[in-house]
């Protein structure tokens, strides 16, 4: 249960740290209910998110929100809980699917197939709402920059670094896949410019 008074903070570092601190028990909260939710992959997580988001932000109005919408919902359904998600007043909308995705093909035919359900739900989900989209799952060196292509304003890649054992591996994952977004954008402006 979080606690409902407001803690006494003296300066904005603290302040900064104390809301990461908060977001980091929200996100949790929130993931652990996303997962009782995706498993029962029925319309009830429909309004169980909007509640519980609903519950959070009375409880932590001035908490920078990020909420996941449930890549068990089709994406239809996706896109009108991340409309209502933004009326709530929802801060970022987090997009997943890669778990659900079994890719038939090895190599960058596989990591294309994987990312494909949270980059189609990033695009439809964009197009929608006006807050920020996170596009996450599944994503990679190769498909993270298509995630941006598809207007998202940000990648989560926990998994692909979560499933190193090294710390090295680790940071070198995490560079190479901002490197490849780097790569990506360097790609696109010259483009750009000409239109």
């Amino acid at each position: 249960m979080l606690n409902k008074t407001k803690p006494v903070v003296t300066s904005t570092a603290q302040q900064e740290v104390l809301n990461s601190f908060v977001m980091g028990i929200v996100t949790a909260r929130m993931a652990h209910e996303n997962i009782s939710l995706m498993m029962a992959e029925d319309m009830a997580s429909f309004p169980r998110v909007l509640n519980l988001t609903k519950e959070t932000k009375r409880i932590l109005p001035s908490v920078t929100l990020s909420i996941t919408v449930p890549r068990t919902l089709s994406l239809p359904d996706q896109v009108k809980l991340a409309e209502l998600l933004e009326k709530e007043g929802v801060d970022i909308i987090q997009t997943e699917g890669g778990k659900c995705s079994n890719p038939s093909k090895p190599s960058v035919l596989g990591l294309i197939e994987k990312a494909t359900p949270t980059l189609a739900a990033a695009y439809s989900i964009s197009g929608a709402v006006k807050i920020p989209v996170m596009c996450s799952s599944g994503l990679s060196t190769v498909t993270a920059p298509m995630a941006i292509t598809a207007v998202a304003a940000g990648v989560g890649v926990r998994s692909a670094v979560n499933r190193l054992n090294d710390v090295v591996a680790m940071i070198a994952e995490v560079r190479s896949i901002a490197s490849s977004l780097g790569a990506s954008a360097d790609r696109h402006s010259p483009y750009e410019e000409e239109t």
